[in-house]
């Protein structure tokens, strides 16, 4: 049960940060800025189809991954289950900071005076869901041999 809530909430997260990377992809400027310096000066441009495909690929390719990966079915019984779970929170989380970071990159490109103190706790929250994701598993498989 907890494995279908899982994979349904990872599904809610793919369409939710597909979505957030078209809406973003419709308003990027021709060259897109990636990179500032610490005082705000531009770095680095690439160009809006290069980010399109280039995000795309990895996205798609990573969360393929994601969804095949369990169906080797490496391991057995609750370890099954757990390992499922785990599986697709990560990809839940992935997904979220991939929304994240696409959104922050709309932000920097939207010419707007606007203060990225208040954004970036998001992208460290994501992230450290999904290291904390990755980390729970060898300590749970450990308290499952107990």
């Amino acid at each position: 049960m907890a494995v279908r809530f899982f994979n349904g909430l990872a599904w809610f997260g793919f369409l939710f940060a597909l979505g957030a990377f078209l809406l973003a992809y419709a308003g990027f400027p021709d060259e897109v800025l990636v990179q500032t310096s610490a005082t705000g000066e531009p770095i680095t441009y690439i160009g809006k189809d290069t980010l399109f495909y280039s995000a795309l690929a990895f996205y798609m390719i990573l969360n393929m991954a994601m969804v095949l990966i369990p169906k080797l079915q490496l391991a057995k019984g609750l370890h099954l289950n757990l390992a499922m779970s785990l599986m697709h929170l990560a990809r839940l989380f992935f997904n979220l900071f991939f929304a994240a970071a696409v959104y922050f990159i709309s932000i920097l490109n939207s010419r707007e005076d606007f203060s990225y103190n208040h954004f970036g706790y998001i992208i460290y929250v994501t992230g450290g869901l999904l290291a904390a994701v990755v980390l729970f598993y060898p300590v749970a498989r450990y308290i499952l041999k107990k």
